[in-house]
């Protein structure tokens, strides 16, 4: 499930989806002279959980919950 695509600049993009219950970030460049990727997979839950733990106070905790259990 593609969460995010977006272009960076005339050169780039950046892309967030979820795939097996992983966030995969994954960042792409396309220049005149060079091109590249960088991407990272991360278990979903580990990163909320991640998150959650570092966003004081607890409505954001309800909201990163919800989140949680709407994962496929």
């Amino acid at each position: 499930m593609e969460i995010v695509d977006q272009k960076i600049g005339s050169e780039g993009e950046v892309k967030v989806e979820l795939i097996d219950k992983k966030l995969k970030v994954t960042v792409t460049y396309v220049g005149t002279d060079a091109t590249g990727e960088v991407s990272l997979a991360i278990n979903a839950k580990a990163f909320l959980d991640k998150l959650k733990a570092v966003i004081p106070g607890s409505l954001d905790d309800y909201i990163i919950d919800a989140a949680e259990a709407a994962l496929p």
